[in-house]
Order: structure tokens, then C-alpha cells, then sequence
């Protein structure tokens, strides 16, 4: 199953300020005693809020960015997804 890493926006009023989100990580990992919600993101995450460029490298969690730019890191599967 093939998936691919993206983001969703869940929160609109706070993502209004960002102009762009790009990002360069690969999944890493999670355990079962968890039931894997301890997953993580492993490279770049680069943001463009009013033309100010920050790209923040290391592990991210799926969260990391919801209280401040409103939105979160999901990996989603290529055969299921439609972007509608």
C-alpha cells in the first residue's frame, strides 16, 4: 500500500496567515503498546508566513503545528485518497 505524507488544515482561522507549507519528511516508526500514536516525522518542514521562509528540521509530531498555524501532519493512503 502506497501512502504519501501531506497536511490537512484544522483550523482555518489560524492557517489564513500562512502563504505555504511544503514538506520533505518520511514516517518513522511507532509502537504497538501505543496503538502507534506515538509516530513521528523524520525531515523539513518549511513555512511561508507574509513572505517570511522557516524550514524546521529534526522529528515532528502529527500536532506539532495545530496551535500555531492550524494545521497537522497526516500520512493518507494514494489508493484510498481523493482530494475533493
Amino acid at each position: 500500500m502506497e501512502t504519501f505524507i501531506t497536511y490537512k488544515v484544522v483550523n482555518p482561522e489560524l492557517f489564513k496567515s500562512v502563504d505555504e507549507v511544503d514538506l520533505d519528511l518520511k514516517s518513522c516508526g511507532g509502537t504497538h503498546y501505543f496503538n502507534y500514536r506515538d509516530a513521528y516525522f523524520k525531515g523539513d518542514v518549511s513555512i511561508e508566513v507574509s513572505g517570511d521562509r522557516k524550514t524546521i528540521t529534526g522529528q515532528h509530531g502529527a500536532n506539532d503545528y495545530v496551535e500555531d498555524f492550524g494545521f497537522k501532519i497526516v500520512k493518507l493512503n494514494k489508493d484510498t485518497y481523493t482530494n475533493k
